[in-house]
């Protein structure tokens, strides 16, 4: 009997899983939302009742439990790499003239929260804000609710994802948070109870993947993010071959910009090596005015 429900237990945590990654990530549903519907409520129901035998990737585990403590502090196992921010297209250019001869990528950086998630083993431990660099606060039960962020990834070296939580443009939205898109995801995301969190319209953009058993090696490359991570950011960063194309791109990013679903307030200039690593010490940000 024992091994039976935890057959089943598991079955279902990967038929879920799976058309939850079709359905969120893929935009390709295979079935019915009322299937999907019977598979996820049969899951949480034989966790309700073999609590024992839940997995910390189950997507029945997405949304944990109301906490009526404050957050705790979260010291990341390194220091986080400091944004620099140009406000100029003409610095950039500057900047990028006295290296020698680097791969050039663009990535969309929305208004939001930036945040770090932990993976260990392949599965998703720890998620936590970027903070002073040093120390962040520890927000893992809520960010688990985004189904943009993976609970399970193929990798099993220990990683750390840094990405932004944003939203989509709403304007009751920001008439309550005062014109900030920030304000707005780090109320959402510093609830006591995930299940608030998990009603809110919330994703993920990764732009920066750092092996922790590696030599804290750095991945900037977009291709290899996603690859990691199993998610799909095409359309949202560009390679270019020269850094001329980078003034072009700004400015025409400038004018479009509104069609995007999230709001944009500048462009991750990610300069990079011929192994696709950075070459920089920093996060170079190009941040409209």
């Amino acid at each position: 009997m024992t091994q039976a429900i935890q057959k089943e237990m598991q079955k279902l945590k990967e038929e879920v899983l799976y058309h939850q990654e079709m359905y969120f990530v893929k935009e390709d549903p295979l079935i019915t939302d009322e299937d999907y519907d019977t598979l996820y409520d049969r899951l949480l129901a034989l966790e309700n009742l073999y609590p024992q035998y839940i997995e910390l990737d189950s997507p029945g585990q997405r949304i944990g439990y109301r906490s009526e403590h404050h957050l705790t502090t979260f010291k990341h196992p390194l220091l986080l790499r400091n944004n620099i921010l140009f406000f100029h297209k003409e610095s950039i250019l500057r900047y990028i003239e006295k290296l020698s001869n680097p791969k050039l990528e663009l990535l969309l950086k929305f208004k939001g929260v930036e945040v770090v998630l932990y993976y260990r083993n392949g599965l998703l431990e720890t998620g936590a804000t970027v903070g002073n660099l040093r120390e962040g606060e520890d927000i893992s039960s809520n960010l688990r609710t985004l189904y943009s962020i993976p609970l399970r990834i193929k990798e099993t070296n220990s990683l750390m994802v840094r990405g932004i939580v944003t939203t989509g443009k709403n304007k009751e939205k920001l008439e309550k948070a005062k014109g900030s898109v920030g304000n707005w995801v780090l109320q959402a995301l510093k609830q006591n109870d995930p299940s608030v969190t998990a009603n809110k319209d919330l994703s993920f953009i990764a732009h920066e993947v750092t092996y922790l058993d590696q030599y804290q090696t750095h991945v900037s490359h977009q291709n290899s993010i996603s690859t990691l991570l199993g998610i799909d950011q095409s359309g949202l960063y560009l390679a270019v071959e020269h850094f001329q194309e980078i003034v072009e791109y700004l400015t025409k990013l400038e004018k479009t910009k509104n069609k995007y679903p999230y709001e944009i307030e500048g462009v991750f200039v990610k300069i990079l090596d011929e192994s696709d690593f950075p070459l920089t010490d920093e996060i170079i940000v190009y941040q409209f005015k």
